[in-house]
């Protein structure tokens, strides 16, 4: 092979390198745009679930409340029963 043959390929070669490091780049821009979005996505998961568990726990606190209020109302029932009956 001549010369200019080599420096033809040689420059070919250094082309090619070029390109190929300029995709891996774009590909690697690419996969940091794909990750931002899917934590962005992952993040609004869980501040929703946060959000639904503060919820629920509001509603359960609520349920025994009121549990608990209407087990004192039937005690005191009882007691005003008990208390009629003996006298």
């Amino acid at each position: 092979m001549n010369r200019q043959g080599l420096q033809s390929r040689s420059h070919r070669l250094e082309q090619m390198r070029s390109q190929a490091s300029a995709i891996k780049e774009a590909a690697r821009l690419s996969s940091e745009a794909r990750m931002a979005g899917l934590n962005e996505v992952d993040q609004r998961r869980i501040e929703h679930e946060r959000a639904e568990r503060y919820a629920q726990e509001q509603r359960d606190q609520q349920l025994f409340r009121n549990l608990a209020i209407g087990i004192g109302i039937f005690l005191l029932m009882i007691a005003a029963i008990s208390l009629v009956i003996l006298l």
